[in-house]
């Protein structure tokens, strides 16, 4: 798979975001704002912010998000064997230990008390979207370098942040008595907030003295696929989709 091409209908937004001020995570971001309004304003994320989404779908998500996960720490193992400081390397193999020990046990608990036993767990189907998104975070992280494998994962934990913090200021968000409202606090809480400020932060790191436009063309190129595979992955729970 070709990751250095810069589409021609995307360099004027490119050159733009390029030349702004900011992170590097606000000048992607700018780069795809068209993205970024359809990832705020998802079904999913509609549903999940005034309560509405049918239980059966967030079973889905969940089941679905347990497979995702578990790809997720492969993609942190593969930025750890690309770490060339103790310090990198200890900061991805410990973001993989965190999602082992802390969402995928959670996801194992729900899936627990919704009836599953932990084989069945083990042989949940995983769907076409959730295939195409994690395999493209393995690919990145398989032919492309640090930057490239980090920009990749960033969606998934800034991302959420965002629209944690989105839903929390939103005043068509339901809090009181929203069936959904701790998922909601967990993005939007400050601890994850910090997270995700150190995962942008990171990333101005890790492109240090790296940056030139066309290198900068080619991180917008992996960070739009990156969030329109997320939004796919969104769709496709809200659907129901395997």
């Amino acid at each position: 798979m070709n990751h250095s091409a810069v589409p021609s209908r995307v360099c004027t937004e490119v050159v733009a975001a390029w030349q702004s001020p900011g992170s590097l995570w606000s000048r992607l971001k700018a780069a795809c704002e068209e993205d970024w309004k359809r990832y705020l304003a998802n079904d999913f994320v509609r549903h999940i912010a005034n309560g509405t989404l049918p239980s059966s779908t967030y079973r889905h998500f969940i089941e679905q998000d347990y497979l995702y996960c578990l790809h997720f720490c492969r993609a942190y193992a593969l930025a750890a064997s690309k770490s060339r400081t103790a310090d990198e390397l200890h900061r991805s193999l410990s973001r993989a230990v965190t999602i082992l020990d802390g969402e995928l046990a959670l996801h194992r608990r729900l899936l627990t008390d919704w009836g599953l036993s932990a084989d069945e767990i083990e042989a949940l189907p995983e769907s076409s979207a959730n295939v195409a998104y994690t395999r493209y975070l393995l690919d990145i992280g398989a032919s492309g370098d640090l930057l490239d494998l980090h920009v990749a994962l960033s969606i998934c934990v800034v991302g959420y942040a965002e629209v944690g913090a989105h839903l929390l200021g939103h005043e068509r968000t339901r809090i009181e008595g929203n069936p959904y409202r701790s998922w909601i606090e967990q993005y939007g809480d400050p601890d994850f907030q910090a997270l995700a400020d150190s995962v942008r932060d990171h990333l101005d790191q890790v492109a240090e003295g790296r940056l030139t436009l066309h290198r900068f063309g080619e991180l917008v190129r992996i960070y739009r696929q990156t969030l329109r595979l997320d939004i796919g992955f969104w769709d496709m729970a809200y659907r129901e989709q395997v």
